[in-house]
């Protein structure tokens, strides 16, 4: 046997074959139904981004939804990046304890599986920002459940999202000096259909020993500092 074969229903049929090549009558069909694990469910691919952390961080991660059994013994999270040529296997421990809380986040380029639910998952991973050449693309994400005897279960449903270039500030130019009011002026990927970008505001005055993160402004807004 082997542990690796799907959930399902399988028909077998017995024939045989003479030294002359004939072939005999098949036997009757026999069933045999192999009971194994369900495939997770409710796959969700989500990008989320930072702009309060001094740098940045891009965040993404997959949630899932899936009912422990007693045999269940680990997760494979499957994931293909832009620069992969194919799906890389993670594998977490599943028998782990509820805990809604995702902290600690994973530090960049890591990832973490976090039981927030009782029957939901979420797997995290940190890029830094702004994304590398080689992480723009498209993510595609799909899980299944391994058992104690080490049968995976059915795949669920393959997920992906694309991460875009960052876009770039064309004014004011870099060091230079502005006074209020004054415009910024991005471009952006020209492959995203219909970008939208969040703007966040750094400071660093005498004394500071880092920048810190004002909040985001709008469309408009007053800057109440130097």
């Amino acid at each position: 046997t082997n542990a690796n074969i799907p959930s399902g229903t399988y028909y077998y049929k017995v024939t045989y074959q003479n030294s002359a090549g004939v072939i005999g009558s098949a036997s009757l069909a026999v069933r045999a139904i192999v009971v194994g694990l369900a495939a997770p469910t409710n796959i969700q691919a989500v990008t989320n981004s930072s702009s309060q952390e001094q740098p940045p961080n891009i965040r993404y991660y997959m949630t899932f939804n899936y009912t422990l059994q007693s045999t269940t013994q680990s997760f494979n999270i499957y994931r293909k990046r832009p620069a992969d040529s194919s799906f890389v296997k993670y594998t977490y421990n599943a028998q782990t304890p509820v805990n809604p809380s995702i902290l600690p986040l994973p530090g960049s380029d890591e990832s973490n599986l976090y039981h927030r639910y009782t029957n939901q998952w979420q797997w995290w991973t940190t890029l830094p920002a702004p994304a590398p050449n080689t992480a723009v693309g498209e993510y595609k994400f799909y899980v299944t459940a391994v058992d104690t005897n080490g049968a995976e279960s059915s795949p669920s449903d393959t997920k992906s999202f694309k991460l875009y270039a960052a876009p770039v500030i064309i004014s004011p130019a870099d060091g230079s000096t502005v006074f209020s009011p004054f415009t910024i002026t991005v471009t952006g990927d020209p492959n995203a259909s219909s970008p939208t970008y969040g703007m966040a505001l750094y400071k660093k005055t005498t004394g500071d020993t880092a920048w810190s993160a004002w909040p985001a402004p709008s469309t408009s807004f007053t800057y109440p500092g130097s």
